[in-house]
């Protein structure tokens, strides 16, 4: 091709050229706006959920120490996958009694490591399974991330206190730190019905953290 044919091939393509480089960074911006949007969101999300943590102490929470010391214990049981020992569980109360509309603590001190995915897995799987038509997909999402927030990894001896609180929601204990709190009565009587629920799927457990032998 002579270079007058060349020329004018060039000026033919310029403007689609030039189409197709703006098109490629319009979709290059809306991408990195979005991402900033998701990010922004995330990061939103998280800082009010760290809030909500560190205003814990104003609605009077115990801690481990005091659960100790003050409150009663009701029941304890051993929790046991295919013979293997999970966790050892008990039920503690103010008054040693329990009523789902009372402050109750549930302590688990685990028999082996479990990754903190596999405990977020695990409740969510049952809290949906207990309540299949209770729960819509944006509050499973929500308590999905809360919890994904606040469960860490265990080790064999690792005790996690969660500790339900009439009209204010659950906080969690690990190794006596505040982990987190999720401020929502609703996933407090969701989260707890895993164990304390007639549905549950350990009634042998549920009947001895309630004393119902």
């Amino acid at each position: 091709m002579n270079p007058k044919n060349q020329s004018r091939v060039h000026r033919r393509l310029l403007p689609q050229t030039l189409s197709i480089v703006r098109l490629a960074f319009t979709c290059l911006c809306v991408g990195i706006f979005s991402l900033a949007q998701s990010l922004s969101f995330a990061a939103t999300e998280t800082k009010d959920f760290e809030k909500s943590t560190n205003n814990s102490g104003q609605n009077n929470l115990p801690t481990p120490q005091e659960i100790r010391q003050d409150w009663k214990p009701l029941g304890q049981g051993e929790m046991r996958w295919l013979g293997l020992r999970l966790y050892h569980a008990s039920l503690w109360t103010p008054t040693g009694t329990w009523a789902p509309n009372q402050p109750f603590a549930l302590e688990l001190r685990y028999a082996r490591d479990i990754a903190a995915h596999r405990l977020v897995d695990a409740s969510l799987d049952e809290i949906k399974r207990l309540h299949v038509n209770a729960l819509d997909e944006a509050l499973q999402q929500r308590w999905s991330k809360h919890l994904q927030l606040i469960f860490p990894d265990v080790k064999a001896g690792d005790v996690i206190i969660g500790i339900s609180l009439p009209d204010q929601g659950a906080a969690f204990f690990h190794q006596n730190r505040l982990i987190g709190q999720i401020n929502e009565p609703k996933f407090a009587e969701k989260f707890f019905a895993i164990w304390l629920s007639p549905e549950t799927r350990e009634p042998r457990l549920r009947r001895q953290l309630l004393r119902l032998n």
